[in-house]
């Protein structure tokens, strides 16, 4: 697990390179207000990869979108 050493927030082990301890940081800090239970690193780095998949969704369905209607005549 990479850590920052003046932080408690960790990157878990196993995740994408591009997720780093600044972006646990702010995941945690924008969502906890929202939760009853401390959020933990493992948990933000569920919200940060359910969003990039769902922007991948959205992405898709509007190529779709695009590549499949004909234009209006």
């Amino acid at each position: 697990m990479r850590q920052n050493e003046s932080e408690k927030y960790t990157v878990p082990a196993g995740c994408p390179n591009w997720v780093t301890v600044e972006l646990i940081k702010k995941t945690i800090k924008t969502w906890q207000p929202y939760y009853a239970t401390p959020l933990k690193p493992d948990d933000a780095l569920e919200m940060i990869l359910n969003v990039g998949n769902l922007m991948v969704a959205f992405k898709e369905s509007s190529c779709e979108a695009i590549c499949c209607t004909s234009p209006s005549q």
